[in-house]
């Protein structure tokens, strides 16, 4: 099945970034499978290429039973550079928080993608467009939380960029939070442009 959308992406993705999509796409999905066996996502998030993308039923499985919403940085000739998904994941740290995250997401950007800065963008162009999707739907609005290995100072630095903060942390990883403020301060920043619909 292929409902992909495309939108334009924000200048600071340009001009090696062709499209920022959202939805299902066969061929981003294979290439998923492939890079995500890269060493550096070895390194990082071993289950990616373990089970979380392992195969085609395996993506679709964690879209379906973890209702996870997927984006895609796609490069010229539709070459996957990144990708971030966002679902429904229980915060279980027993912790006294002004707010109660209630989702998780993660991201990862891929060979010949690495080092150039689109980490940032391509993490905030996605919330505003995962904000405005649920908005449309009707579903409760994105409240994020995510654990990050403390031997990644690149993904803790580019978190702490959009607005993360500690809240937690042990030897190994480091547990953030997004505040709903910060959140609609980045939403409030990106106008979301469909290919193929006038502005």
């Amino acid at each position: 099945m292929n409902d992909l959308a495309l939108y334009q992406p924000t200048e600071r993705l340009k001009p090696l970034i062709s499209y920022l999509g959202v939805g299902n796409d066969p061929a981003l999905e294979t290439q998923l499978i492939a890079k995500s066996r890269q060493t550096h996502v070895l390194q990082f998030a071993p289950n990616d290429a373990g089970s979380r993308f392992s195969d085609a039923k395996a993506i679709e499985r964690r879209r379906l039973t973890k209702k996870r919403e997927y984006y895609w940085l796609i490069g010229p000739h539709h070459d996957l550079a990144g990708t971030i998904w966002f679902g429904p994941k229980t915060f279980e740290l027993d912790l006294d928080l002004p707010e109660h995250p209630t989702d998780t997401f993660a991201i990862r950007i891929y060979e010949n993608y690495l080092g150039k800065g689109f980490a940032v963008p391509f993490l905030e162009q996605s919330l505003a467009l995962e904000t405005s999707r649920r908005k449309a739907a009707g579903e409760s609005a994105l409240s994020l939380w995510l654990e990050a290995n403390t031997d990644n100072p690149a993904a803790l630095s580019s978190y702490k960029k959009i607005g993360f903060h500690s809240v937690h942390s042990t030897a190994a990883r480091v547990t953030m939070v997004l505040p709903s403020s910060q959140l609609k301060d980045i939403v409030s920043r990106y106008q979301l442009s469909k290919v193929g619909e006038s502005s």
